[in-house]
């Protein structure tokens, strides 16, 4: 197999479980939120939105921080095409 298929198979799996991650903080969040004693309105939909953003940046980091280790911990630079040439 070719690097760039390496890295468009790595790619697509690695999305896969970022929107996994994305997914799974969004709802832990939302369970958070429904058990904590707050006094705020749920029924605003700005709330689920605004958990939207916050699970995106949490998996974003988790991804990028998965990715590398994932990438060092197999040895797979030298099996993975970089995706930006300088």
């Amino acid at each position: 197999m070719s690097k760039r298929f390496n890295t468009a198979i790595f790619m697509f799996v690695m999305t896969i479980i970022n929107i996994a991650i994305l997914i799974g903080i969004f709802f832990l969040l939302m369970l958070i939120l429904s058990v904590l004693p707050l006094d705020i309105d749920r029924s605003s939909a700005l709330i689920p939105i605004l958990l939207f953003v916050l699970a995106s940046v949490f998996s974003f980091g988790i991804f990028k921080k998965m990715t590398r280790f994932v990438i060092i911990h197999f040895h797979l630079e030298d099996k993975l095409e970089p995706l930006r040439r300088s």
